[in-house]
């Protein structure tokens, strides 16, 4: 796979979250929140 396929792939799969979380009426801070690493990982 290169990279642009890669790219574009990812970007995507990001474009149908970001679609499903504005379906759910987050904010645009609230999807920032979302995405953000340290909110993501598991202790």
């Amino acid at each position: 796979m290169s990279y642009r396929s890669w790219f574009n792939e990812h970007g995507n799969k990001h474009k149908v979250i970001v679609e499903k979380l504005q379906a759910k009426g987050l904010s645009k801070e609230e999807m920032v929140d979302y995405f953000d690493f340290d909110s993501r990982v598991q202790a």
